[in-house]
């Protein structure tokens, strides 16, 4: 199942000159999907963020959480959120 336009939008500011910028996302559906992948969702024209890391960790109540983070290595912000969905 895919998600798409999935979160409420967030921003991610410009690299500086110590490197890129980095932010983290967090997600859960109240279940188990099995693998899930994401990337960001960007809603600011010419804005570029890179996945750098997924995973997840399975709760105690058997729920997974699944995890993201994106680096914008660009001059300037970022509005984002998810797209993704599990691999078929």
């Amino acid at each position: 199942m895919s998600f798409n336009n999935f979160g409420t939008p967030s921003v991610i500011g410009p690299a500086t000159s110590a490197g890129p910028t980095s932010i983290s996302w967090w997600y859960n559906f109240g279940d188990n999907r099995g693998a899930q992948y994401a990337m960001a969702n960007i809603i600011t024209p010419g804005g570029r963020l890179n996945t750098i890391s997924q995973g997840n960790t399975l709760n105690p109540d058997g729920t997974v959480t699944y995890f993201v983070v994106f680096t914008n290595s660009g001059p300037g912000s970022v509005v984002h959120n998810l797209n993704g969905g599990g691999l078929v």
